[in-house]
């Protein structure tokens, strides 16, 4: 699912295919078969390019805030193309 996540320090975004485990309208689902995210079995931390806050996150947690994320505000995702979720 095309993510938008987002720095809560400084409003940095950088975009991100999430697996998530159900369904998910067109204009949400990413253009390729590669997902980029987190490993599971990684550390999970991502650094902000702009503020250089770490965000301490791990692959099943992103999947989790996209998925809880998904239903909350369907017409602002379809007018970003994406869902945003707020980091750091």
């Amino acid at each position: 699912m095309k993510c938008r996540l987002e720095c809560r320090r400084c409003g940095y975004a950088l975009m991100m295919c999430i697996p998530v485990r159900r369904g998910v309208p067109d204009f949400l689902r990413c253009d390729h078969d590669n997902h980029g995210g987190v490993p599971k079995d990684g550390s999970g931390d991502i650094l902000c390019e702009q503020c250089r806050c770490l965000w301490r996150i791990d692959g099943d947690d992103l999947t989790r805030m996209a998925e809880d994320a998904l239903p909350r505000n369907m017409s602002e995702w379809k007018r970003q193309g994406a869902i945003t979720l707020l980091c750091g």
